[in-house]
């Protein structure tokens, strides 16, 4: 909503305001909460998991999310309304363009991550290793978008959710969300 650009001049979401900072852009909030008043949680323990760590904390955004939002920017357009005459041409040749980018370009990208994600909770329960980290947290939308719109279905990625949603702070965090 406009509000939103009160509190940070882009007008995104998310943001917060810790002390005397205002963050935007959630592997940030996330790092700099951690570094100012993690002491140690939610990262990794072992010096081992570090890569992993860092990996999955940038991927979810860099690499996961676009894909998914130009999927879903590109099935939005081809749904979008179009006068009478213009829908003779243009809405099939915007279906054809749509239908052509997502089966040659997103889907493969996205199956390619969802065998990622999926090679590595075979081998650890958590995206950086044995443990709950940060790195979970920054993954859990891209895959929670990616079952509801991309037809993930990988079941070690589908258990790693399960759980994630178990956890105390998951659902205190969701029973705060409006609905």
């Amino acid at each position: 909503p406009p509000s939103l650009r009160n509190v940070h001049p882009l007008g995104k979401a998310p943001v917060v305001v810790d002390e005397d900072l205002v963050l935007a852009e959630s592997g940030a909030i996330l790092e700099t909460l951690l570094q100012r008043h993690g002491q140690g949680r939610l990262q990794p323990n072992a010096e081992a998991q570090e890569v992993a760590y860092r990996y999955w904390m940038h991927a979810a955004e860099g690499s996961f999310m676009p894909p998914l939002v130009m999927s879903l920017v590109l099935a939005k357009m081809a749904q979008a309304p179009v006068s009478w005459p213009a829908r003779l041409i243009a809405l099939p040749v915007l279906k054809k363009g749509a239908e052509g980018v997502l089966a040659r370009l997103l889907r493969p990208q996205m199956q390619a991550q969802f065998s990622l994600m999926a090679e590595t909770l075979n081998k650890q329960p958590w995206f950086a290793g044995e443990d709950f980290t940060a790195a979970d947290i920054q993954m859990s939308y891209p895959v929670m978008a990616a079952q509801a719109r991309a037809g993930l279905n990988a079941p070690s990625v589908l258990d790693w959710l399960a759980r994630v949603r178990a956890r105390p702070a998951f659902q205190a965090a969701q029973a705060k969300v409006p609905e």
